[in-house]
């Protein structure tokens, strides 16, 4: 019985928004009026331009990660102290690679 209860107040709340002026309506996410927050085209652009942006960072910061190893392999054979300076700087590429991951995982 509740299911039929549910379903008759999902028609019902679809029914009303049919009979609603549209043109009165203000969406939440872009302010703009003639739609609903769950119809806005500007939240899902957003979502995908999100989604992009930490795509190429995430890229960008693989990259550096290889060159930062190709650097410690290639200068393996110098002394210690070239050595130790190019670990430490691949460390700190290192941290900022995991920084951006967190940040995806947001």
């Amino acid at each position: 019985k509740s299911l039929s209860r549910r379903m008759a107040r999902k028609l019902k709340k679809k029914a009303d928004e049919k009979k609603r002026d549209m043109s009165k309506v203000k969406c939440y996410n872009c302010k703009k009026e003639g739609h609903l927050a769950k119809d806005c085209k500007k939240a899902k652009d957003q979502a995908w331009m999100e989604s992009s942006s930490d795509s190429d960072q995430e890229i960008n910061a693989n990259m550096v990660f290889m060159s930062q190893i190709g650097k410690v392999l290639s200068e393996s054979d110098k002394s210690s102290s070239s050595a130790e300076d190019t670990i430490a700087e691949t460390m700190i590429s290192l941290k900022l690679i995991i920084m951006i991951l967190k940040k995806k995982n947001i």
